[in-house]
């Protein structure tokens, strides 16, 4: 019997192949590693709610998010030292990952849909599907190119390092090792939270110094509902429409509530002769939070006391605004340095200003309401346990008309809603490029719709377009709203039209003020100084400062 000599593979066949293979298994790794913290520690829905503030809808700044994390995966893998086609393909899988959900759920909206929104396009749909792969590559392989080329740039350097140990120079080396480590980590930790900081709040944020230059009336902008203060006087109603509509008025339908000037007389602004000097403060306070389930077990507020403020027993009207913390006001706004200079120039009163932060709750939107499930209790919070808090330990005017409320976006709806909601706790409100339906009836975001948990009587008890015509025509000319924002643009700009001819035609008094910025912490620098001044004057006409 002859027997056949089969060729033996070489022992280190297998750990050569592995040992090939370890930057993308390595890589592979790194990213899903990544994706899992992000998404975890609530990163990813952290990112593209910064994107919807600053303007984009919901699937556009899913698909902004997901590209990003296309670009981390592919420098990842080129930090790693995969090859150009790993990196890619690294790309398209945090790409899709990250936008899969949405991207299921528009297929399912699509293909559901009436017949009047259309209908599904099967090639528009392979299309999409591949353009969000290319794209997913493209981000993945460019970003893989770059990591490779700075990976190679360190290995050059290490290489001269070594050399130049040989030629037997340590204290150049040295010296040289350290430049080299010190000039990276300043450019990180520079350019980190300077970037942020620019992408969260406006490109110019860093570039502006103070608060004292600023204006009186918006630029660029338009103003209805105050005369006196570039804008046109509207006229008292003449007459009812059958129903409000979702745009503009015209052809004689109601024009609100006339509203009395605004000048710089100390008539029309009292404060004039207690004008303080100086600057104000913060103070930072912690409360027990108003829910069961969350990352803290207290609500952080932050109270800003206005100059003079320690002098003398005088009271003090109070602005309360939420959801967001005093941070995001002052990087976007410079809130402290730009309530000092409009204090002590006499444009607007004394106040104090408390701003409740919703951090640490279980929701990332809790939209300022009592959620469906009873973990979070935030519009009781606002409307009792935080007016309780401030009244008692603060020289407020104790008074519904001497209690104001200001937001943006999510916040100009928190602000409308509580306004609403509480009547007689709160007497007017500001409202930046907010919403007025619940989130869930018009499609916000998924982390915005969370906290009703799909209950449709709760949506509709918190949606101030609904609410307004069920309060009594009596109370409705002691409610005042300042609605500020482009009535342009998409979601904001129909839901601005909306609600302001609602209000025309039920009779509230208003103020409307359009800002080019729109949905950014530009539309709200430049437009809080008039928004703050039209308050004053509602609470000059309503007798607050009459004590």
């Amino acid at each position: 019997m002859t027997e056949v000599a089969l060729p033996r593979l070489p022992q280190r066949t297998l750990h050569g192949t592995a040992r090939a293979a370890a930057p993308e298994i390595a890589a592979v790794l790194l990213v899903a590693a990544v994706l899992w913290v992000l998404r975890t520690t609530a990163t990813i829905p952290s990112i593209r709610d910064t994107l919807i503030f600053m303007g984009f809808d919901t699937e556009r700044a899913m698909l902004i998010v997901a590209l990003l994390m296309g670009l981390a995966a592919g420098t990842i893998a080129g930090a790693v030292g995969t090859g150009r086609l790993p990196a890619a393909i690294l790309g398209i899988g945090a790409t899709a990952a990250t936008y899969a959900h949405t991207f299921i759920a528009q297929t399912t909206r699509d293909t559901t849909a009436s017949a009047n929104l259309g209908r599904l396009d099967p090639g528009g749909w392979l299309t999409t599907f591949l353009a969000i792969v290319a794209a997913g590559g493209l981000a993945g392989l460019a970003a893989g190119i770059l990591a490779s080329e700075a990976r190679s740039a360190v290995a050059d350097l290490a290489g001269q390092v070594r050399a130049a140990y040989r030629t037997r120079r340590p204290a150049a080396i040295h010296r040289a090792r350290l430049a080299v480590v010190v000039t990276v980590v300043a450019a990180v930790l520079v350019a980190v939270p300077s970037m942020g900081a620019m992408l969260n709040y406006s490109a110019d944020v860093l570039m502006r110094n103070g608060g004292q230059n600023v204006p009186l009336v918006p630029s660029g902008a338009g103003m209805v509902g105050i005369p006196g203060m570039g804008g046109q006087s509207t006229k008292p109603p003449t007459g009812r429409s059958s129903s409000p509509g979702t745009s503009g008025w015209s052809h004689g339908a109601p024009q609100g509530v006339a509203l009395p000037p605004v000048t710089t007389t100390s008539g029309s602004r009292p404060w004039l002769a207690w004008r303080p000097s100086g600057s104000g403060q913060v103070l930072y306070v912690k409360l027990p939070a108003p829910w069961s389930a969350g990352t803290s077990p207290t609500a952080n507020v932050a109270v800003y006391l206005p100059p003079g403020y320690g002098i003398g027993n005088r009271r003090y009207p109070v602005v309360y605004e939420a959801p967001w913390p005093i941070t995001l006001f002052q990087n976007g706004a410079n809130i402290q340095g730009t309530l000092d200079a409009l204090i002590t120039s006499g444009t607007i009163p004394a106040s104090i200003f408390v701003f409740a932060s919703s951090g640490g709750g279980p929701y990332v939107d809790n939209e300022c309401i009592n959620s469906a499930d009873g973990r979070e209790n935030f519009d009781d919070y606002l409307s009792r346990t935080l007016i309780s808090y401030v009244d008692q330990n603060y020289r407020t005017i104790a008074d519904r008309r001497a209690r104001s409320l200001m937001g943006d976006s999510q916040g100009g709806y928190c602000a409308a809603d509580l306004l609403v909601r509480h009547p007689d706790v709160f007497g007017q409100e500001i409202t930046w490029s907010g919403y007025f339906m619940a989130a869930p009836l018009i499609s916000i975001s998924p982390s915005a719709v969370a906290p009703f948990g799909g209950n449709l009587a709760l949506m509709r008890a918190y949606s101030p377009m609904l609410l307004t015509p069920r309060i009594p025509q009596a109370l409705r000319g002691q409610l005042y709203f300042v609605i500020i924002g482009l009535p342009t643009q998409p979601i904001y700009g129909p839901q601005i039209q909306a609600f302001t001819a609602q209000l025309r035609y039920l009779g509230y008094p208003y103020t409307v003020i359009s800002t080019p910025f729109g949905h950014s912490w530009n539309g709200v620098r430049d437009t809080l100084p008039a928004a703050l001044m039209a308050i004053a004057a509602q609470e000059v006409r309503t007798g607050v400062f009459a004590h």
